[in-house]
């Protein structure tokens, strides 16, 4: 009712891989029938909070690799070797896509010891001959928020990348790569596949 106060306790879980920073603290009312946040006392639908600042957690977050989606075992490589940073675990929201379509690509990282610099995670696709048939621009992980080189060794990070198809994407039934790069160095097609984790077919249709 009109001028009624209410006090609400809340207590948030925050995920172990948030990066640790400055943010400032929003709330919204949702109707929950409608899913529309509902307008304050000002005409606006957001409540600010204050700043909030983020540290990074004491411990890492204990993680069940095998309750991962794809589970990857932890194995000698040099994808890991020169990077210090093993995939354990990934999700690729559609596997038959055309040009104009947009995939989202979910990884499970564990850093097995902390990265030497800031790596960017470069996208590709092999023909069933291991062959590179299309490369994307490399991009930074964590949407530019956390770079690699501030990774310290036994924690985990999630990252969600949204990777475009193009007119120029070959048709076909592919290989999804990814792998960390060095961004001032380009790879030759064998040593990028060499350090690569395959991340399952992708097949590209022609539109019609």
């Amino acid at each position: 009712q009109p001028g009624v106060v209410a006090l609400q306790l809340l207590k948030f879980n925050l995920p172990g891989d948030v990066p640790p920073q400055n943010y400032h603290l929003t709330a919204q009312v949702v109707d929950r029938r409608l899913g529309l946040a509902l307008p304050t006392s000002t005409g606006s639908s957001d409540a600010p909070l204050g700043p909030v600042t983020i540290r990074l957690a004491d411990k890492p977050r204990p993680v069940n690799a095998d309750r991962l989606p794809n589970p990857v075992e932890v194995s000698p490589s040099p994808a890991i070797d020169q990077t210090g940073l093993a995939l354990r675990g990934f999700d690729v929201d559609q596997r038959t896509l055309r040009a104009g379509d947009d995939f989202l690509v979910t990884l499970h990282w564990q850093v097995m010891h902390p990265p030497a610099q800031d790596y960017r995670l470069q996208f590709f696709l092999t023909d069933p001959h291991s062959a590179e048939v299309y490369r994307w621009s490399p991009l930074p992980p964590v949407s530019d928020q956390w770079p690699t080189g501030q990774w310290p060794a036994d924690y985990w990070f999630q990252d969600k990348i949204t990777l475009p198809i193009s007119p120029q994407t070959p048709v076909g039934l592919f290989d999804l790569h990814a792998a960390w790069v060095d961004p001032a160095v380009e790879l030759a097609p064998a040593d990028l596949l060499d350090r690569s984790f395959r991340l399952g077919s992708l097949k590209i249709e022609p539109n019609s």
